[in-house]
């Protein structure tokens, strides 16, 4: 490939797309991680503070606890990739690069399982017997969601996986699921 003020060139670090790319995507990914940080802090503080989501409490635990997914997944996938579309490169360092990709496992894996138990849950409530469950059974829900979501990164460490950078895709990941490594 041709390296000249318009490509990229061929660091490790660096990402395979080119400068017209890269910037509407960084604009497109601060946009993301501002809103996305700004509305999910506002769900949680006006659920907490103000009782301002008419929910019961059950409802209101599950979307509370998919705001602090989004915002878990917000900080280690969306901001890392705006900032390494700025660049041009990553620039974060390995210890960044190590942490978030182990803790977008979690927060991918939370928010989807936030997601099914919200689900289940609203089904439950329109299929005989319509019971609810109560407030500390959600709680037991919500901690083994957190124990399920870690387990992706619990055998990523166990078995002493690296992070890699991604060109393509403007991130880290780990290396657990790659044949290469």
């Amino acid at each position: 490939m041709e390296t000249n003020d318009t490509t990229i060139g061929t660091d490790e670090y660096d990402v395979a797309w080119s400068l017209a790319v890269t910037i509407p995507l960084g604009i497109y990914k601060s946009s993301v991680t501002v809103i996305g940080l700004f509305g999910n802090m506002l769900v949680i503080f006006l659920s907490i503070k103000y009782d301002a989501l008419k929910l019961d409490h059950v409802s209101l635990l599950f979307v509370q606890n998919l705001a602090i997914a989004d915002i878990l997944f917000t900080v280690t996938s969306i901001f890392p990739g705006a900032v390494t579309a700025f660049a041009r490169k990553y620039i974060l360092g390995e210890v960044y690069c190590f942490v978030t990709a182990q803790l977008a496992i979690i927060a991918g894996n939370a928010n989807l399982l936030t997601v099914l138990g919200i689900t289940s849950y609203r089904l439950r409530l329109l299929t005989p017997p319509y019971k609810k469950i109560s407030r500390t059974a959600a709680k037991r829900i919500v901690a083994l969601i957190w124990l399920i979501a870690t387990t992706g990164t619990i055998l990523s460490l166990a078995y002493q996986s690296t992070s890699v950078f991604g060109k393509d895709l403007m991130g880290c990941f780990t290396t657990l699921w790659d044949n290469e490594a």
